[in-house]
């Protein structure tokens, strides 16, 4: 690529700062690998070039010489590939591979098809040109690089639109892919897992991100070690890890990237699928932030001292503050000013808990932000307290809880002072309905839990509703692990519901506070209470593991179709059904999907809508008519906005030379906003030591 002057350079930090959807377009950058294109019913003649390139290309024997089969065999991927196909409708380029010291190859695209040349004498009229070495390209077939990667490391450039170029990019990983016949595996990792339950027809299976901190035990006393984030399977194969980060609070902003912060500093990004991690110049705040895509605003829980003094120490405050994604601090909530110290409320449970040498007055340490309504519920920890704010006046409109203005009620119905003590971990769930870890600490019901660090406690995940008509807050669900010792977590710890009902968390951190060799454990439970699935990181010799939270996700939009209701009357040539659908990921925010009806494979049925927050249920009733003579089968399509599609097939069955791949909606970008935002990125990237993904067999 030639290298752009550095007025450009200025005016395209200058748009990133402008553009709302900057941090969104990573995905663009980084769209999901593509799965290998299908050889199993390709001629022979094409199995035994592919299995000549890939052992060739594995064995590094691999020469120019070599170049005719290679075109050989991609032309057949292109010829063949429902994917390759989509990506060239109505794409009518030239682009010239100029491999220093060897030659050139050449890609035409026209009329929906992409055709591929080799010669000595390349079109002398192009639209992108591509220079690298043999090298270089062979790191690229085999997976090892990839050409944004090599483009960063100064060994391979490019002239012409780079959108294109991120369309050329797209093709030579499917053909990559298909030569070595992978796509993304697991990477090696020093950490070990081990899979306690399992029961697969009681979870849906999906990738699970967590922290894992380690924790150096010593003559009795614990230190804090080196800093992993994994992304595991359901058997507990790492996917992607980045080491050496300190962070604790993680959410997904989009598909493929993590917002990453809770332990001060500033926050950063990390793009689980290709390694990169962006530092940006917001605060990390301590225990929980958040961002809003419409707004490209970041929300950050921070500390502050005020000039009171008890027992000797300055009171130590909640601060809410709203940075855009320069760092300008535009809003803030001081709990100074807005939930003023009470000395009565802080000395209540015969406690004096201080943090970072102040009187710790609220100590929250969870938020969750409805975009929507603009309202803030805050987690005040130490008063077993939440807050609602309005976000436009900063008041408070009701405390619920310890000391609160409302009722409490157990599941039984009972009143009660609390429901959860000293919890973390509040999420929204739905309207006025909630989710929390309830550690369960310092709780005047349970002797055991007055003392921090004690062996014995009653951790647990709890759903609550608010009724602000009633001013009620009712336990409605919990999950008490009846283990008082195993199960205890007296620091951090989560709690999060799933789209199937299911709700995962986190318990044990006994190598943190007590020095004790327990290991981490992740729980996922059924609605009644059945363990579907748990992991645990054990540790071994003398280092252990501590973590905070955690976050489920999946590869596409996940879709449940009600088989009770759907009514196909192929001699009416209606269909009748209602489903529901959730995006992969969870978000607090409204993002676009697409839901799609393909028969026989076209599409049929098509409806835009938006994906709800807080990963509640989006519900649909369908009815079709008219529908074809003949029928072969009917697939239900779900697309997010980053192009993730899930799919479902509720009749027949799909040819295996159609599959859904020639079903995907090609990805179409405004090239005014793309080119700054991905320049800079390109520049930002890379700047920690991470393990990359990793290809294999």
């Amino acid at each position: 690529m030639r290298r752009r002057t550095k007025g450009l350079v200025a005016v395209t930090i200058i748009l990133l700062v402008t553009i709302p959807t900057a941090l969104i377009l990573m995905n663009i950058l980084y769209p999901p690998a593509p799965e290998p294109f299908n050889l199993d019913d390709a001629p022979a003649e094409i199995i035994l070039i592919r299995d000549d390139m890939k052992t060739k290309l594995s064995e590094g024997t691999f020469s120019w010489n070599d170049l005719e089969d290679f075109i050989t065999i991609s032309q057949y991927v292109a010829d063949h590939s429902p994917l390759v196909h989509d990506i060239v409708q109505g794409w009518d380029k030239t682009t010239v591979f100029d491999v220093v010291g060897s030659g050139y190859f050449w890609f035409i695209t026209s009329e929906g098809a992409l055709t591929i040349y080799t010669g000595p004498t390349p079109p002398t009229e192009y639209d992108v040109n591509i220079t690298l070495n043999l090298d270089t390209m062979i790191q690229i077939l085999t997976q090892q690089e990839t050409a944004v990667s090599s483009f960063q490391k100064g060994n391979l450039d490019f002239t012409g639109p780079l959108g294109d170029a991120l369309k050329i990019d797209r093709l030579t990983q499917i053909i990559a892919s298909t030569l070595m016949g992978t796509s993304i595996d697991f990477v090696d990792t020093s950490l070990k897992f081990v899979i306690t339950q399992d029961h697969p027809e009681l979870y849906e299976q999906g990738l699970t991100l967590f922290p894992c901190t380690e924790i150096i035990i010593d003559n009795g006393s614990s230190t804090f070690g080196v800093g992993h984030l994994v992304v595991i399977d359901h058997a507990g194969r790492v996917l992607a890890e980045l080491d050496n980060t300190v962070q604790w609070v993680h959410k997904f902003i989009n598909s493929t990237t993590v917002l990453m912060g809770g332990a001060e500093g500033n926050a950063q990004l990390w793009n689980y699928r290709t390694g990169a991690v962006v530092t940006l110049p917001v605060p990390g705040g301590h225990h929980e932030l958040d961002y809003n895509p419409v707004t490209d605003t970041y929300l950050v829980l921070e500390n502050a001292y005020s000039s009171e003094m008890w027992d000797g120490r300055p009171v130590l405050y909640d601060v809410l503050s709203e940075y855009t994604s320069n760092g300008t601090l535009i809003w803030q909530w001081d709990g100074r000013d807005e939930y003023p110290f009470n000395a009565t409320m802080h000395t209540s449970l015969g406690l004096n808990e201080t943090f970072r040498t102040g009187a710790d007055w609220m100590h929250s340490n969870s938020f969750t932000w409805d975009k929507e309504d603009n309202m803030i519920y805050l987690n005040v920890r130490n008063l077993d307290t939440i807050l609602k704010i309005d976000k436009n006046t900063k008041n408070i409109v009701w405390a619920a809880g310890r000391w609160g203005d409302f009722k409490v009620l157990n599941i039984t119905g009972d009143e009660v002072d609390s429901i959860f003590h000293h919890p973390h971990s509040l999420e929204k769930i739905g309207p006025n309905r909630f989710i929390i870890y309830d550690n369960d600490l310092y709780n005047p019901n349970h002797p055991t839990t007055m003392t921090f660090g004690s062996d014995e406690g009653y951790s647990r995940m709890v759903e609550f509703t608010v009724n602000e008509t009633s001013q009620i807050m009712q336990e409605v669900w919990v999950w008490d692990p009846k283990n008082t010792s195993y199960y205890f977590q007296d620091s951090g710890g989560d709690a999060d519901r799933l789209p199937n009902g299911n709700t995962i968390g986190i318990f044990a951190d006994k190598a943190l506070t007590n020095s004790v060799p327990d290991p981490v454990i992740l729980t996922e439970v059924t609605k009644s209470g059945e363990i579907a699935w748990e992991l645990r990181v054990p540790g071994e010799n003398n280092t252990y593991y501590w973590t905070h939270r955690l976050e489920r996700f999946y590869t596409a939009p996940l879709i449940h179709v009600n088989n009770e209701t759907m009514n196909l009357d192929l001699t009416a040539k209606t269909l009748s059904l209602d489903l529901t659908t959730w995006n992969s990921y969870k978000v607090d925010a409204i993002t676009n999907g697409t839901l799609r009806v393909i028969v026989n494979g076209a599409e049929f049925y098509s409806q835009s809508f938006e994906f709800l927050p807080h990963w509640q249920p989006n519900d649909f009733h369908i009815e079709l008519s008219d529908l074809p003579n003949t029928v072969n089968y009917i697939q239900i399509s779900v697309t997010n906005n980053e192009q993730q599609v899930g799919t479902l097939l509720i009749y027949g069955e799909v040819p295996s030379s159609q599959g859904f791949l020639g079903l995907a909606i090609p990805l179409t970008i405004s090239l005014a906003v793309a080119i700054p935002v991905v320049v800079v990125i390109l520049i930002k990237s890379g700047r920690l030591h991470v393990k990359r993904l990793r290809t294999s067999d």
